[in-house]
Formats: C-alpha cells, sequence, structure tokens
C-alpha cells in the first residue's frame, strides 16, 4: 500500500491541483466579496457626509427666516459621528487617507464655525425685525402721536422692510 502511495499517477496529481485551485478561487472571491462590501460601506458614509454638508450649505439662504437650529445641530453632529466611524474604519483598511480626512475635518470646524456665526446673526435679524414691527405697530395705534410723525415713521418702517427682504 505505501507503494502506491509513492507512485500516485497524473490523474491524481491534477485532480489535487485543481481542488487546491478551486479552494483558493473561493477564498479569493470571499475576500474580495468581503472587501466590496467595505467599499460599499464607505462609500455610503461619504455620501451621508455630502448630503449633509450640502444640507449645511442651503440652511445659510434662510437668512432673515425663522429657521429651528435643532436640525442644524442635529445634521453637525451626524456628520462628525459619521466622519468619526469614517476615519476609525478607513484607519484598519488604508491608512493614507488620515491626511484627507483631517482635512474634511478642519473644513468642516470652520463650517461649523461660521454657522454658528450666521445663526447668532441670523437671530440678532429676526428680533430687531420683529422689535421694528412691534414699535411700528405700537406708534400707529398711539393717539397722543400726530400724523406727520406717524407718515414719518410709516415710511421709515416701510424702507426697512423693503431693505431686509
Amino acid at each position: 500500500m505505501i507503494e502506491k502511495l509513492k507512485h500516485t499517477d497524473k490523474t491524481t496529481f491534477i485532480l489535487f491541483v485543481f481542488i487546491l485551485f478551486v479552494f483558493i478561487m473561493f477564498v479569493n472571491g470571499y475576500k474580495i466579496k468581503e472587501n466590496m462590501s467595505h467599499f460599499s460601506l464607505q462609500s455610503n458614509k461619504i455620501t451621508q457626509l455630502q448630503l449633509i454638508d450640502r444640507e449645511l450649505n442651503d440652511f445659510t439662504f434662510t437668512a432673515n427666516k425663522f429657521t429651528n437650529y435643532d436640525t442644524v445641530d442635529q445634521q453637525k453632529k451626524q456628520f462628525e459621528k459619521i466622519l468619526k466611524s469614517l476615519r476609525q474604519d478607513m484607519q484598519k483598511y488604508n491608512k493614507n487617507t488620515a491626511p484627507l480626512l483631517e482635512k474634511i475635518a478642519q473644513n468642516f470646524q470652520k463650517k461649523a464655525d461660521d454657522l454658528e456665526y450666521f445663526k447668532a446673526q441670523n437671530s440678532a435679524l429676526i428680533n430687531s425685525s420683529h422689535f421694528l414691527f412691534d414699535l411700528h405697530t405700537t406708534i400707529s395705534n398711539a393717539a397722543d402721536i400726530s400724523l406727520q410723525a406717524k407718515t414719518l415713521q410709516m415710511s421709515s418702517f416701510l424702507y426697512l422692510a423693503i431693505c431686509f427682504k
């Protein structure tokens, strides 16, 4: 029997090589599938970051309009959470992306600071507009103010309303 094992025929050798080749192909296919799944997840995260960034850009077009700032804060937190997750995942698979992700984080921090400044300025503008409207109403309803003063106040309010529109 030992003699038979020493003299394996060509068919057995080819069959063994074929089975080994098929096994290697399955392992390689599994690794490719795993990498594609990882790539798909990272691509989705990057797309989410782009969408949030665009929504934050669009927010700045809401000047002189009351806007719920909680949604902007939630979007900022979500952006930071996704970016942190993306950094951790990319460190495992591709260390060359660290400088790029750092640059994205710096740009987002600048945008977050600019958004905070915009929110403060927009709040002041909205509050000033409401104050001027309340002042206009109070002066218009006051009986002890002359008609000339009311007319002057009305034209001033109209001019300001046109400017802030």
